[in-house]
């Protein structure tokens, strides 16, 4: 911080209000006690703002609490020895003094605030903030579930990326990993447990081979428990070291025909990639501080503002690379859209595109608002996203296995227009073929087959020991599925929303060869949101049980 020197005339930002009588000369000694206030503003300011403006050795007065002492050593510096001065005249120079440790203090906030470390765990504390408040706001609008208990629960695990790939790489298999036994084990594959929905993770993934690899291991765990895993894309994955230079972004479908990603679209091809979602952009995780009032669209509501705690801190959030706002992951908004409707509808069918007024869809709510420069005192808003995504770029991310977040119009809104996965469609002859292969790797549609693969798999976990053979299982598991289907494409929402799938089947079959395991292969076909098409996923599980001590878990 002793780098820092500000210049030396600065506009007082702390206003030092005039006292009350006439002006006339004043006695130091007698007059401390009168110019409390404005000592106590100087003091409270702290000592080593003051000692890197001046240099002259103020800042070690300020630790007294003699303000008498403090006033007398203050003037003996700043005001001609035998020199009679107004009040309005000492508070004037106090005030000065004051405004300039006010502007130092602003630099070395501003310092600490925008490093780099502090702004990503800023971001990601944030960002869950954000998505308790939804998992709040679904439950109060959707009420309680099953026992009384909320319909979403939002669980906490703190580990670094670097953890992640070391627990990978010291497992023997992905299902010996400590992240598979938290995820799958200690749940979905134990009785009584409550499968995860969905995996939200704030790590950053590029199309290096080692996360490629982390990446690849996380999604096997995310297949297997049915629960699709949200990550941020690095901007390297679209030749940019940074998302906001749009102008000069290359063609995607170009940057990643080099052989340096290679294991990139392996990936995408790798039918578990169907359970990798990749929102962008970040989007702003609040304003910047103002000094005076909290802003009225503000994340956090009830914070105090910096005037209420002794200082005006105005932040500085101007940069050309956008550093100076706190941004966090697009993983948030999509995580908090799922939610929101998961506590509508208990479905997730809906989630892209959304009406003007409307709200629900692929609209993200809640979110700070920011104003186009120069348009502070205007109703004209710029969105939530870090850049703005045009239709015809929002297309491209979408064909690289994006999810783009574009703000519309000059109301802020944001909305998600599509959610593909990672994974790669194949391309048919038939269009229609190619149509329905597109459509299955939709996250929507797999959280929707998802949640109905929990459901089977957990009812034949606890279940199984009643079953003697495979045809059993099977009869009672499709006799169960089948009272969640209709046929009929023209039913009404209220019915779609009673039997949300359009077709249904389940197979069964013993597996011979690994002592007590049954295979189950799930074919499921939900009512669309607007497509026609009949596109049908295709989910394989296995159940495995000891008759003495039954247990559940991916063969």
């Amino acid at each position: 911080m002793n780098s820092m020197n500000p210049d030396r005339g600065v506009e007082a930002s702390l206003a030092v209000q005039a006292l009350p009588g006439t002006e006339k000369a004043a006695d130091f000694r007698s007059s401390a006690s009168a110019l409390n206030p404005a000592l106590l503003s100087l003091a409270e300011r702290g000592t080593s703002a003051l000692a890197s403006i001046r240099g002259r050795g103020e800042a070690s007065i300020l630790a007294s609490d003699d303000l008498n002492h403090v006033f007398r050593t203050w003037a003996a510096s700043r005001i001609l020895l035998g020199k009679q001065v107004t009040r309005s005249e000492i508070l004037c120079k106090l005030g000065e003094d004051v405004a300039a440790i006010d502007k130092a203090l602003n630099v070395q906030v501003d310092t600490i605030l925008h490093h780099t470390a502090l702004q990503k765990l800023e971001g990601s504390w944030r960002g869950l903030f954000y998505l308790v408040n939804q998992a709040e706001g679904a439950n109060s609008d959707s009420g309680t579930g099953v026992g009384g208990k909320p319909r979403v629960k939002v669980r906490v695990l703190s580990v670094k990326k670097r953890e992640l790939r070391r627990d990978q790489e010291t497992a023997v298999e992905f299902d010996r990993s400590d992240l598979w036994q938290k995820v799958y084990e200690n749940e979905f594959g134990t009785a009584g447990g409550i499968p995860y929905g969905l995996l939200v993770c704030d790590h950053q993934f590029s199309h290096h081979p080692d996360d490629v690899s982390l990446l690849s291991g996380m999604s096997e765990t995310a297949m297997a428990a049915f629960a699709p895993l949200l990550v941020s894309p690095e901007p390297t994955i679209f030749g940019s070291e940074q998302l906001n230079d749009l102008e000069n972004l290359p063609r995607i479908t170009d940057t990643q025909a080099s052989k340096q990603f290679i294991k990139w679209k392996a990936l995408r091809e790798r039918e578990e990639s169907r359970f990798i979602g990749l929102p962008l952009p970040r989007v702003l995780g609040r304003h910047g501080y103002n000094g005076l009032i909290g802003h009225p669209n503000a994340l956090a509501a009830d914070e105090r503002s910096w005037e209420q705690r002794g200082f005006r801190y105005k932040e500085k959030t101007e940069a050309v690379n956008g550093s100076g706002n706190l941004w966090m992951s697009g993983v948030w908004p999509f995580a908090s859209i799922v939610i929101r409707e998961f506590g509508r509808s208990g479905w997730f069918a809906n989630l892209r595109g959304g009406s003007r007024g409307v709200g629900g869809g692929g609209e993200v709510a809640g979110l700070p608002k920011d104003t186009f420069s120069g348009f502070e005192n205007s109703n004209v808003l710029r969105g939530p996203t870090e850049v703005n995504i045009p239709s015809d770029l929002g297309e491209e991310f979408e064909q690289a296995g994006m999810i783009p977040l574009e703000a519309t119009g000059s109301d802020g809104r944001a909305v998600f227009h599509s959610n593909m996965s990672l994974h790669k469609p194949k391309l048919f002859d038939d269009q229609k073929i190619s149509e329905n292969e597109r459509l299955s790797s939709m996250m929507q549609y797999v959280l929707c087959v998802s949640r109905f693969a929990q459901y089977l798999k957990v009812i034949l976990r606890d279940k199984l020991g009643s079953f003697t053979e495979a045809p059993q299982a099977e009869k009672f598991l499709s006799d169960w599925v089948h009272q969640y289907v209709s046929p009929d494409d023209q039913a009404s929402d209220e019915t779609r929303a009673k039997m949300p799938l359009r077709a249904a089947e389940i197979e069964v079959q013993d597996d011979p060869g690994s002592g007590g395991t049954m295979k189950v292969v799930m074919r499921l076909q939900p009512h669309f949101q607007i497509d026609r098409i009949d596109s049908t996923l295709r989910l394989i599980s296995a159940v495995h049980y000891d008759p003495n001590k039954m247990s559940s878990r991916r063969g």
